[in-house]
């Protein structure tokens, strides 16, 4: 096993112990301002910390939202960073007024000049709030609650480690600019969930994988959109994990990276070579995934082809999805028929989440990820849940914000992680 890519697998669950947590249930926890009461017992969480920005920057035309125009040090990429009604701007002793001279969407820290605006196109200064954000971990020991302060951060907090002899009972989710807590906040721990969604149908690969033990040539594929085709500095994307630990496993791995209008040789088969074809595309579609199909995958014979797509499928196109669910199953069931008459056999998975206070999403993507479930059962196909296991994340402390690097659709290196552990799990029959 390749040892950093073990190592990593306990990033997730940093306030994981042998005991289990002990069981409470939404009853048993009561919050009040920035004060959360546990059987009785009264734990005070403390505020976030207040950061001040200035920045001179050029006044640019443009409504403002995740596009820019004009971003904020701190708070770009930082959904609910800044502090809303903060911004302040001005030239010299000349206050600009908000709503007249420029607009700002403070959920993405950005600001643009309003049409006909003096100061379109000109230096101002701006002045602003902004706050990281912080994950806290209650705890129980020697019969007493405690609660322990994690380390703030600017998007990716991470649960604080469980003190020795402790039982880890829930979280506490502080997003930027928490004020007063809610039901929200609270994240009671179940250290039984997997870490990723799990599989079904396994039985339907099994004669790919008897195959790989055998020592037989065998080509993986990784069919999907720019989540596939990620990379991550912190460990990789998930099909670089995947790579990183075939290295580990087999004495023979081939890594071919596809492209957008890239055509390669076919992968020349050898006794013990295990090939990975990387075949992800930024802003592609399960229509797109289609079209490419032949010229990026099946042009190399693969044995197992893992599919995932819907992420940019289920992107807002007038009043609805880009690719509409019905059309998106269409394209599955389609992807699996073509997938065998090559042969190979499919993996479908499903996607990760996103914003879901993201303009440019409809927010259904629970729908695809149903869709995907359907086409896996209707046609005896594998199918990893990535969607069950960011449903499940709650469990283990952590809101779906935090795992994603760009505060949109895209995973940073713990999203990545359970994507890996669960393809892992499924070749290992865990």
């Amino acid at each position: 096993m390749n040892t950093r890519v073990r190592s990593a697998a306990a990033v997730l669950l940093s306030a994981a112990v042998s005991a289990g947590a002990a069981t409470l249930s939404s009853a048993d926890i009561q919050t009040n301002g920035m004060t959360v009461t546990v059987k009785g017992t009264s734990l005070a969480v403390a505020p976030l910390d207040v950061s001040r920005g200035e920045k001179e920057i050029q006044l640019k035309p443009g409504k403002p939202g995740w596009r820019g125009p004009v971003y904020t040090p701190g708070t770009a990429w930082r959904f609910g960073a800044m502090t809303a009604g903060s911004l302040k701007a001005r030239v010299g002793g000349t206050v600009l007024k908000e709503g007249v001279d420029y607009l700002v969407d403070y959920d993405w820290g950005t600001l643009g000049a309003l049409p006909g605006s003096a100061w379109s196109g000109r230096k101002i200064t701006v002045e602003y709030t902004y706050t990281a954000s912080r994950l806290d971990l209650a705890v129980e020991k020697d019969g007493r609650i405690l609660l322990i302060q994690g380390k703030p951060d600017s998007g990716t907090p991470l649960l604080p480690k469980t003190p020795a002899g402790a039982i880890p009972l829930f979280s506490v989710y502080l997003p930027h600019n928490t004020t007063a807590l809610s039901s929200d906040n609270i994240n009671i721990l179940d250290l039984s969930t997997k870490r990723h969604g799990g599989y079904t149908g396994r039985e339907f690969i099994e004669p790919k994988l008897n195959k790989l033990a055998k020592g037989e040539a065998f080509t993986f594929a990784f069919l999907g959109d720019s989540i596939t085709a990620q990379t991550d500095p912190k460990g990789g994307g998930f099909v670089e994990r995947f790579r990183d630990w075939a290295r580990g496993e087999y004495k023979n791995v081939k890594y071919v990276r596809m492209a957008r209008g890239k055509k390669a040789a076919p992968v020349s088969p050898a006794t013990g070579r295990v090939a990975i074809v990387m075949a992800g595309v930024g802003g592609d579609t399960s229509v797109r995934g289609l079209a490419r199909l032949d010229d990026h995958v099946l042009v190399h014979r693969p044995d197992l082809v893992f599919v995932m797509f819907g992420v940019n499928d289920e992107n807002r196109r007038g009043n609805g999805n880009g690719v509409p669910p019905d059309q998106y199953e269409k394209n599955l069931t389609e992807l699996v028929t073509r997938i065998r008459g090559g042969g190979g056999e499919p993996v479908l998975m499903t996607t990760s989440m996103k914003n879901l206070k993201w303009e440019a999403t409809v927010g259904n993507l629970d729908e695809y990820a149903s869709r995907a479930r359907k086409v896996a059962a209707a046609n005896k196909v594998c199918l990893i849940d990535h969607f069950r296991a960011w449903e499940d994340l709650p469990k283990q402390g952590y809101n779906y914000m935090i795992l994603l690097s760009s505060c949109i659709n895209h995973p940073g290196a713990m999203g990545h992680q359970m994507f890996f552990q669960a393809i892992r799990a499924l070749l290992e029959g865990e």
